[in-house]
């Protein structure tokens, strides 16, 4: 004993002195009041945000905390100032984490969120808690991935820049610099892309930022340290190229006040909106067949980088000297039948209003309702079948029909029965023979350099289709379907359009998801629409409200969009049978294969998994959309109440 006494002496009388850490608070419970009245208490735990940010950035999950990282950045400044101190780490990299996200819808914005995570580092973290946040958070990780996303994303404006003004038959346009001088803006890309600095002020919900300006963009192969204070990114590039959006939107009676009300629009994206209504029930029947298309360039070039939207231009009726008759026409149509705000109307690029009758069926004779699923394949088939041609034979339907035989009720078999496969086959056979038949005469008269003469039809050149860059598919009243869908998060796309930053192929914009089954009817639909057999369950979000890009529409066979057409057209009676109450008038008064579609959009439009990841979990969704889409509200693990079915049943046993 004495002999440990005196060693224990030695080593405490020699060693060096360290600095020393308590332990940091884990669970936060956070009571306030926001200026519009609302009171909320909410609970944070450090730990577990700690846990999810490096399971994401040790790249084990495609799931980030982002929903926790905007929560903690927008919490009141005494809260947020208390967490510094009490969550250095977490603050840290929630201040770099929202940063990247802001860099696709707000590229400003986010150089603000990235010099409050500099001004954490520098000016409010003493030493010791610096090197712990630095040590054991994700800081580091996380600003040098905010710096390598902002280097690609300007990389690539510059691209799309060049490119647009190489092709100047794009729907996208480019907004430029004040000036407004394309000569101008067209030599600085020319010359390297010349950059502006960016604005280093903090937004009004962050921190304030009281250290100086960083020093110059510093090369990306140089970046990585373990202190990250004297970092900053390139600055931005001065030339944005928008993107273009098509809404379709599937109308019965609702009010479309919502376009203008809810959705916050950017000035480049509104202007060359077109504006796609499939009118379902004939309230506005009289206006099937309109077609109203502004000048895309009447609102001439936006300033760079403003986040600006429409919302107050919407209100001013003072350009009236410039007003067109088309535009007073478009915005009195939307104004008047769809209850839209008065002058939102002229400032789109495009109105199309399109009847959509339901068909009857071929074996009830009585119509069925066909809700979104023949507007959504209309729509498509419109835009992208430009030659009129048919893809799919008479003959092919009801082949499939015939081959599938043993799924078909006695009064479907009957149909297939009754027309005559030998004598559509031979049809079909000579259909293949002219167009063979045309194609020679055609290579023919081309290698000969002779001109082809049109024997009384009009050869079309079919080229790109007229796509806006994205299309997205709704129904007339959106938050109705189970009061989840979100405006903002659509705002969110609409600002990273502004930004031509949106890149992605399909979306699914509702919430929930749809419990998952498997059925017959809905195995025949898939089986006919894609060609093949289902590979697995069928799991995706409710409600068929979703966004589909240019390229990913343009990249489907167009046999299966034929396809898609028929099942939802009247081409192919239903042959679903009903199993339990299907709130139907008569049998058959709802396409039981447009329940089915609703499971599988994702794959038919989008290519996806058949078993549709979260969007939460989804790599090929962007990083500043990937939130968490579904809350579930429990007793708290340490609440007695958690324990009472456990205990009572306990006692029963006993």
């Amino acid at each position: 004993m004495q002999v440990f006494m005196q060693v224990f002496a030695f080593l405490f009388l020699h060693l060096p002195a360290v600095l020393g850490q308590a332990t940091y608070p884990s669970e936060f419970k956070l009571e306030y009041c926001t200026p519009d009245g609302t009171c909320h208490a909410n609970t944070f735990s450090c730990p577990h945000f700690q846990m999810r940010l490096w399971s994401y950035y040790k790249k084990k999950t495609h799931r980030l905390p982002l929903k926790e990282a905007w929560f903690l950045i927008g919490l009141p400044g005494e809260y947020r100032d208390e967490l510094v101190s009490s969550c250095p780490g977490g603050m840290l990299t929630a201040a770099f984490l929202v940063a990247k996200a802001s860099l696709y819808s707000n590229p400003e914005r986010a150089g603000m969120y990235f010099q409050v995570g500099i001004d954490m580092l520098a000016n409010k973290l003493p030493e010791v808690h610096r090197a712990v946040a630095l040590d054991t958070w994700p800081v580091t990780e996380a600003h040098d991935e905010y710096l390598d996303t902002h280097d690609e994303l300007e990389a690539a404006k510059k691209v799309r820049a060049e490119e647009v003004l190489a092709n100047a038959g794009t729907r996208g346009r480019i907004s430029l610099s004040a000036s407004g001088d394309g000569e101008i803006e067209k030599k600085r890309l020319e010359e390297g892309g010349k950059t502006s600095t960016p604005t280093t002020g903090p937004p009004a919900s962050a921190p304030s930022v009281t250290s100086a300006s960083p020093p110059a963009a510093v090369d990306s192969t140089t970046r990585r340290t373990t202190s990250p204070t004297a970092l900053a990114p390139t600055p931005l590039a001065t030339t944005t190229v928008h993107q273009s959006l098509d809404l379709a939107i599937v109308h019965c009676r609702e009010s479309l006040a919502w376009i203008a009300n809810e959705l916050v629009w950017p000035v480049d994206v509104l202007r060359t909106l077109r504006l796609f209504i499939y009118e379902k029930c004939d309230e506005n029947g009289d206006l099937a067949g309109t077609a109203i298309k502004l000048e895309e360039n009447f609102y001439g070039r936006s300033t760079v980088g403003n986040a600006e939207t429409a919302q107050e231009a919407i209100q001013d009726t003072s350009e009236s000297d410039q007003s067109t008759a088309a535009q007073q026409q478009l915005d009195s149509i939307l104004h008047t039948r769809y209850n839209v705000t008065l002058g939102f109307g002229a400032k789109i690029g495009a109105l199309h209003v399109l009847g959509l009758q339901d068909a009857k069926d071929q074996v009830t004779l009585r119509s069925a309702r066909r809700d979104e699923c023949s507007a959504y394949s209309a729509h498509v088939s419109k835009m992208l079948f430009r030659d009129g041609k048919a893809r799919t034979s008479t003959y092919e339907r009801q082949k499939f029909l015939w081959e599938n035989k043993e799924f078909l009720a006695d009064d479907i078999l009957r149909f297939a029965q009754k027309e005559n496969l030998n004598e559509h086959m031979i049809a079909h056979q000579k259909e293949l023979e002219d167009e063979n038949v045309l194609e020679q005469v055609h290579a023919t008269a081309v290698s000969s350099g002779a001109t082809l003469k049109n024997e009384g039809t009009e050869q079309q050149v079919i080229g790109d289709p007229d796509l806006g860059d994205f299309t997205i598919f709704l129904h007339g009243d959106p938050i109705s379907h189970w009061q989840q869908f979100q405006y903002s998060y659509l705002n969110l796309m609409l600002s990273a359009m502004q930004q031509g930053r949106l890149d992605v192929r399909f979306l699914h914009l509702s919430t929930p998801r749809l419990v998952a089954v498997r059925t017959p009817c809905q195995d025949q639909v898939f089986r006919y629409v894609m060609g093949r057999g289902r590979e697995g369950l069928l799991e995706t979000y409710c409600c068929a409200q979703f966004l589909v890009s240019k390229k990913q529409l343009m990249s489907i066979p167009e046999s299966r969009l034929e396809r898609l057409q028929q099942i939802v057209d009247g081409s192919i009676p239903d042959l679903c049978e009903r199993v339990g109450p299907t709130y139907e008038k008569y049998q058959g008064q709802r396409l039981s294969y447009c329940y089915s579609l609703e499971f599988m959009w994702h794959v038919i439009l989008g290519d996806q998994p058949e078993g549709e990841p979260l969007r939460s979990d989804n790599a090929e969704v962007p990083f500043f959309l990937r939130w968490k889409d579904n809350e579930e509200s429990y007793p708290l693990w340490r609440d007695p109440f958690s324990y009472y079915v456990m205990k009572s049943e306990f006692m029963k046993k006993r």
